[in-house]
């Protein structure tokens, strides 16, 4: 890959740099860390793994402030089949960066001892990316959790991310959530596809890639949710990594969200990443309303709308649960993407 690798102290004069920031002295978001936390934490994993991380920058955000990716993998010239996991494209759901960072941390802390873990790092790279959207995050974190929902989910330019990307046919359902013209709505996709800086990141790293399968975090509706899809052998491919995800959910188990003749384009990521690449990429709503609800109705913060308190066990739940659905991806692609045959932009 040819982004270039960055060090600790370049990324905190970087992010110390941008103007707006408020790294508060005390925070309401509970054990949420602060977009220098964040920063800081990935730099520390790359630190303690012992070459087995490597940070990488892939792009720059609306506000100047790095994008990064972790590579998860050995090092030892082998090339082996990637997959990605990702998180935050919403500013505001914090605990998808949370659930990425601690697979990242569970591949570093398991390699060696946990057998499981080590065969999926002799067969797989990982590439983690915690979180698409760090203007959005910061902002988040300025607001300290209490805007309006649609300012804190959008990046710097006020575009939902999540649906800037293209699609793939005919919109036939109006949809509240399909995206929106308008741009004050919480779905504005922009003025046009591939509009944002942090979209065309995603794009163009994809393309530097071979994956064959993707997690991308979201909060907070306790779902697993695959893209559009064009025929029955992808449905059934969702199908048995949902049964595999689920297979490794020790608390709530996720609905898969799939109606193949139903379902819309939305412009969203994993879209981009079935149909251009092959991806078998799948949006996981994390957490679910009903556990949100007590904090929420106490603090009267949207934040905590999307994120609960108690992080760890939501990352027991999903962790594993993405790994194994990961590793079924592998399996039925047979080590390399597929892509879509029929619908193209």
């Amino acid at each position: 890959m040819s982004s270039r690798h960055l060090t600790a102290s370049a990324i905190l004069f970087l992010f110390l740099s941008f103007p707006g920031v408020m790294l508060a002295e005390s925070s309401r978001l509970g054990d949420y860390p602060s977009p220098q936390a964040m920063y800081d934490e990935i730099f520390a994993l790359e630190a303690k793994s012992a070459g087995l991380v490597k940070v990488a920058r892939y792009g720059t955000s609306v506000q100047g402030r790095p994008l990064l990716a972790l590579h998860v993998g050995r090092s030892d010239g082998k090339r082996r089949p990637e997959a990605l996991v990702a998180g935050n494209i919403h500013g505001n759901e914090y605990l998808g960066n949370r659930l990425a960072m601690s697979v990242a941390r569970r591949l570093v802390e398991g390699d060696g001892g946990d057998p499981w873990i080590t065969s999926l790092l002799d067969k797989i790279d990982f590439w983690i990316i915690p979180c698409i959207n760090p203007d959005g995050y910061a902002k988040t974190w300025e607001l300290q959790g209490n805007g309006e929902s649609p300012v804190m989910r959008k990046n710097a330019h006020g575009v939902d991310l999540n649906r800037n990307f293209p699609k793939y046919g005919p919109v036939w359902l109006p949809i509240g959530w399909g995206g929106s013209n308008k741009s004050g709505n919480q779905y504005y996709h922009g003025p046009s596809v591939y509009s944002e800086p942090e979209t065309q990141a995603i794009r163009d790293f994809t393309k530097q890639h071979n994956f064959f399968a993707a997690i991308d975090f979201h909060s907070w509706g306790g779902q697993f949710i695959p893209p559009k899809c064009p025929d029955h052998e992808c449905v059934i491919a969702y199908k048995e990594m949902a049964r595999a995800y689920r297979s490794k959910q020790p608390h709530v188990l996720y609905r898969r969200i799939q109606f193949r003749w139903l379902d819309q384009y939305t412009g969203e990521m994993e879209d981009m990443l079935y149909y251009e690449y092959g991806a078998l990429a799948v949006c996981i709503e994390l957490s679910t309303s009903k556990n949100n609800k007590p904090v929420y109705k106490t603090t009267h913060r949207q934040f905590w709308q999307s994120n609960p308190q108690n992080i760890s066990y939501w990352i027991e739940n999903d962790r594993d649960a993405a790994l194994s659905a990961i590793e079924k991806a592998l399996e039925i692609t047979q080590k390399r993407p597929k892509k879509a045959v029929g619908c193209r932009p």
